[in-house]
């Protein structure tokens, strides 16, 4: 009883609605938007970090 699963990891997440293929462009979406966010930070903070006048040059 111990050393054995009764179900298997793959069962639980098909249940769950995480095994099938919608879920993989799911995540993949996920994933690009992270991405694109991240990259819009970090634009922004570079943009006001590498402008002279500061944040009213960011701005206009």
């Amino acid at each position: 009883m111990f050393g054995k699963c009764i179900v298997k990891g793959e069962d639980v997440l098909k249940e769950e609605g995480y095994g099938d293929q919608d879920s993989r462009w799911k995540n993949y979406v996920i994933m690009i938007c992270f991405i694109l966010v991240y990259r819009f930070i970090t634009y922004v903070i570079l943009r006001y970090k590498c402008s002279e006048s500061g944040i009213r040059g960011f701005l206009i």
